[in-house]
C-alpha cells in the first residue's frame, strides 16, 4: 500500500511534464508553420518579403526594418523564393463562419504612421525609397496657380461640356488639357468579359499583400469588430493624443490607427443578394474620392478597400482629389505611397474648392463612361459595384446609391441597417434623412433584392452615367463648398426623366463623424446660400415652406444669380415640384395651400400665442416665444387650421372640438367637417359647425363660446413673411 502511494504523486508530475512541454511543442510548431512559413499570418513584426519595405498596418515603414538593417533580429526568415501571384493562404476576408468565430479580442498596435515633419512632409523615413516597386505611371498632380482660377476654370469645363448641343462651343480650357495630358485612352467605351485579365487581379494583390498585408484575425477591428480601449491603461500622452485627434477628425482617430489599413469587413448582404450574378462585360467605372485633410488611416484604408473588393476589369481608374490639404503626412509621403498602386490618379487643388469644386474637378479628369463617388472614410464590402453599375445598363438615366452600414466614430465597429427605407428631405433646411417605407410601398415590392425608389439621397456615394450627369447639367457652379448638391441632384434627376434608387445588394460601411471639422466658421451662412439657389430654382410654389424660416421682414437674403440654372431646366423640360411630391415624395406632406404661417396672438392678452401638441390632443395658450415651433400654426385655404413641426415625417395636427366644445388636435387624416375654421373680419376664429369662437380665459382651457367680439375673443395672424416674387438677379 506505501509503495502504490508513493508512486502516484510520480505519475501526475510526469503528466504535468508531458503536458507542459507538449504545449511548448506547439507554440513552436505555430511559430514556425504560421510566423515563417507563411508571413502574412504572423503578428506584425514578421510581416515582410524580400525587396519590400517592411510595412505595419498604416503604410509607412516600421522601425523594425531599421534595426535589421543593423543586423539585429537576424533569426527572422527572409524566403528568397517567393512565388510571384502567390494568394495567402486563408484570404478568404468575407467568410461569415469566420465572422463567428472569433470575438472582440486581439492584440494592440503601437506602431503609428512615421511621418518626418521637420521638412513639412516632403520625405518620409529614409529607408522609404529602398525597396519600392516601380510605380507603372507617375501620379498625376494638377496645381493651380491663383485661388481665382480654381473654381473658374472648373466652372468654365463644365458650362463648355455641358452646354446645349446649340451653343457655340468656347475657348479650349488650359486647366482641363493640364489634367488630360497624361490619359492615353479618350474613347469611352463598354468592356467586354474578354478584357479581364486573371493577371491583372493578382498582379493588384501582390502588390497590396507587399504595402499593408493582411493583418491577424484576431487584430483589432477585424470583420467590423468594435475595437475597445480601456481608459484606464491609457497614459496621460495617451489621453490627450486621442482627444486631439477626435477633434480634429470628428472620430476616434486613435482607434482608427490600431485598426489594419486593410482589415476584413462582413458581408452584409442578405442570402437573395449573394446569389445573384451579374454580367461580366458591365461597363467600367472612373472611381471619384476627394479629401480635405483626411485622416491617413481612413484614406489608405479607403482605397485599399476599392482595390481589395472591386474587380479589376470593373475598375477604370481611382481619383483622389485633394482639395488643398496642409496636413504634413498627405503631402509627398502620400504621393510615394500611392506610387506603386495601378489605376490610382491624385490630383490636387493648391487653393481651397470645397467638396462640389473638388468633384467638379474630378469629374473634368475622369475618363470613364461611368462616375462613381465615394466618401474619403468608407469601407467597401464584397460585391459593392456590380448592382450599381448593373441598373446603369438596364436604365441609363438612374442614378444608384448603396445601403450605408454606419461606422460608430468611437470604436469603428460596423453595424446593420435596416434596408427597408428611402431618403427625404427637412423642410427647414433641405437636408437629407432616412424614413421607413410605407405599408403600401412594402406590399408593392417583389423581392427583397429589388431597387427602392428613392425621393432623395444622401449625396456622398452614388453611382451615374457619366453623359446622364453631362446632360443634368453637373452640379449646379454657384453651389459652394457643401451642401445642397445632393438635393439639387435628386429633384432634378427625378424631374427630368430620371430615377434615384436606393440598391439593397451593394453595402458601403461609412464613418459618421461627430462634427465635420472642414466646413469653416461660415458653414451656416453656406449651407444656406446653397439650399436658398435649389429651392427658388426646382421647388416652384413649395419653396414658400423653406423660404418661410429665413426671411425677416420680407427681405430674402441674396443667393447669387441663378438664371443659368433656370434656363436648364427650361431647356431639359423638367417636370413641375408638384408632380414630384404627388408622384415620387408621397409620403412628406407639406401644406401647399396656406394663406398664413404665423403666430396666432390673443389681442388682450398680447404676449400669449396658441399653441398645440404634435403629439399630443392639448391645445393651450402661452407666453410668446420665437423658438417654440408648436407655436406656429398654419391657416388654410379650405379652414384648417394645423400644426407640425417642418422636420422629418411629424405627423401634422389639426384644431378640433370635442363633444364638451373643449378646443383640441387630432392627427389631420382623422378631421371630421367639425375641424373647419373661418377668420372673420372680426379677427375671430369662427367654428364653421357649431358657429362658436374661441375664447381665452385665464387658467382655463380653450373653449368656444358665443361670438361677442370681447377682446379675449379677438386673435392675430399676420401673413407669411416671404411671398412668391421673382429673385434679382446678382449684380
Amino acid at each position: 500500500m506505501r509503495e502504490g502511494r508513493q508512486v502516484r504523486p510520480t505519475r501526475c508530475y510526469f503528466r504535468f511534464l508531458c503536458f507542459v512541454l507538449g504545449f511548448w511543442f506547439l507554440v513552436f510548431l505555430q511559430y514556425v508553420i504560421v510566423d515563417e512559413w507563411y508571413p502574412h499570418t504572423g503578428t506584425d513584426n514578421h510581416r515582410h518579403f524580400r525587396g519590400a519595405v517592411t510595412m505595419n498596418p498604416h503604410g509607412l515603414p516600421s522601425d523594425r526594418h531599421a534595426r535589421l538593417k543593423h543586423g539585429r533580429d537576424n533569426h527572422r526568415l527572409h524566403w528568397n523564393n517567393v512565388h510571384v501571384g502567390h494568394v495567402p493562404k486563408g484570404g478568404n476576408s468575407d467568410s461569415d463562419h469566420l465572422f463567428k468565430r472569433f470575438g472582440r479580442e486581439g492584440f494592440r498596435n503601437d506602431h503609428l504612421p512615421k511621418v518626418n515633419k521637420s521638412d513639412n512632409g516632403r520625405y518620409i523615413d529614409k529607408f522609404v525609397g529602398e525597396g519600392l516597386p516601380k510605380a507603372n505611371r507617375e501620379v498625376k498632380v494638377l496645381e493651380k496657380d491663383r485661388k481665382s482660377d480654381a473654381v473658374r476654370n472648373i466652372v468654365e469645363y463644365i458650362q463648355k461640356e455641358m452646354a446645349a448641343p446649340d451653343s457655340p462651343d468656347g475657348v479650349s480650357n488650359k486647366t482641363l488639357e493640364l489634367v488630360r495630358e497624361d490619359v492615353k485612352d479618350k474613347s469611352r467605351t463598354l468592356r467586354s468579359h474578354t478584357d479581364y485579365n486573371a493577371r491583372e487581379e493578382a498582379d493588384v494583390r501582390r502588390i497590396l499583400d507587399k504595402m499593408a498585408p493582411r493583418a491577424h484575425m484576431k487584430a483589432p477591428g477585424e470583420f467590423g469588430k468594435a475595437v475597445q480601449v480601456d481608459m484606464a491603461s491609457l497614459s496621460k500622452e495617451e489621453k490627450f493624443k486621442m482627444e486631439l485627434g477626435f477633434n480634429r477628425t470628428g472620430f476616434n482617430l486613435y482607434v482608427s490607427d490600431l485598426i489594419s489599413l486593410r482589415r476584413r469587413v462582413p458581408d452584409m448582404r442578405s442570402a437573395g443578394c449573394r446569389g445573384m450574378v451579374y454580367p461580366d462585360d458591365l461597363p467600367a467605372t472612373s472611381i471619384i474620392i476627394c479629401f480635405h485633410n483626411e485622416a491617413w488611416s481612413t484614406l489608405i484604408r479607403t482605397v485599399f478597400s476599392v482595390l481589395d473588393n472591386t474587380p479589376q476589369h470593373l475598375l477604370h481608374e481611382v481619383i483622389l482629389v485633394d482639395d488643398a490639404s496642409d496636413e504634413p503626412s498627405l503631402g509627398t509621403s502620400l504621393e510615394e505611397y500611392l506610387r506603386p498602386l495601378p489605376k490610382v490618379k491624385l490630383v490636387r487643388a493648391s487653393s481651397r474648392v470645397g467638396l462640389i469644386g473638388a468633384r467638379l474637378l474630378g469629374v473634368a479628369t475622369a475618363t470613364a463612361d461611368v462616375l462613381t463617388f465615394l466618401d474619403s472614410h468608407v469601407e467597401c464590402m464584397k460585391g459593392w459595384l456590380q448592382p450599381m453599375l448593373h441598373r446603369i445598363t438596364e436604365e441609363e438615366f438612374t442614378v444608384t446609391y448603396p445601403v450605408i452600414n454606419g461606422i460608430d466614430s468611437k470604436d469603428f465597429n460596423i453595424y446593420q441597417v435596416e434596408v427597408y427605407y428611402h431618403g427625404l428631405f427637412n423642410w427647414v433646411d433641405l437636408t437629407y434623412f432616412p424614413s421607413q417605407l410605407t405599408l403600401s410601398m412594402m406590399r408593392k415590392r417583389k423581392s427583397i433584392t429589388e431597387p427602392i425608389m428613392s425621393p432623395t439621397m444622401p449625396g456622398g456615394i452614388f453611382t451615374i452615367s457619366r453623359r446622364y450627369f453631362d446632360l443634368l447639367g453637373g452640379y449646379d457652379p454657384g453651389l459652394k463648398v457643401w451642401g445642397g448638391e445632393n438635393m439639387e441632384l435628386s429633384f432634378k434627376t427625378w424631374m427630368c426623366n430620371g430615377t434615384v434608387e436606393l440598391l439593397p445588394c451593394s453595402h458601403i460601411a461609412h464613418v459618421f463623424r461627430t462634427t465635420n471639422p472642414n466646413l469653416g466658421k461660415d458653414a451656416y451662412k453656406t449651407i444656406l446660400n446653397n439650399a436658398m439657389r435649389v429651392a427658388f430654382v426646382w421647388m416652384d410654389e413649395y419653396k414658400y415652406l423653406f423660404f418661410n424660416n429665413i426671411v425677416k421682414n420680407h427681405i430674402t437674403p441674396e443667393f447669387g444669380d441663378v438664371s443659368g440654372r433656370v434656363a436648364l431646366r427650361k431647356r431639359l423640360q423638367c417636370k413641375s415640384f408638384h408632380w414630384y411630391m404627388k408622384e415620387v415624395a408621397t409620403d412628406l406632406y407639406a401644406p401647399v395651400s396656406a394663406v398664413a404661417i404665423s403666430k396666432i396672438v390673443n389681442v388682450k392678452f398680447s404676449d400669449y400665442c396658441l399653441a398645440h401638441s404634435i403629439y399630443y390632443p392639448k391645445v393651450w395658450c402661452g407666453p410668446c416665444d420665437k423658438y417654440i415651433q408648436q407655436q406656429i400654426v398654419w391657416y388654410l385655404e379650405n379652414g384648417q387650421l394645423l400644426a407640425g413641426v417642418l422636420w422629418r415625417e411629424k405627423p401634422w395636427m389639426c384644431l378640433a372640438v370635442n363633444s364638451s366644445q373643449l378646443v383640441m388636435s387630432e392627427r389631420c387624416d382623422a378631421i371630421k367637417p367639425r375641424g373647419q375654421w373661418t377668420y372673420t373680419h372680426e379677427n375671430t376664429l369662427m367654428n364653421t359647425l357649431h358657429k362658436k369662437c374661441i375664447e381665452l380665459i385665464p387658467g382655463q382651457a380653450l373653449v368656444l363660446s358665443q361670438c361677442t367680439g370681447v377682446p379675449t375673443q379677438k386673435w392675430q395672424i399676420q401673413q407669411p413673411s416671404y411671398n412668391l416674387t421673382p429673385h434679382p438677379k446678382a449684380p
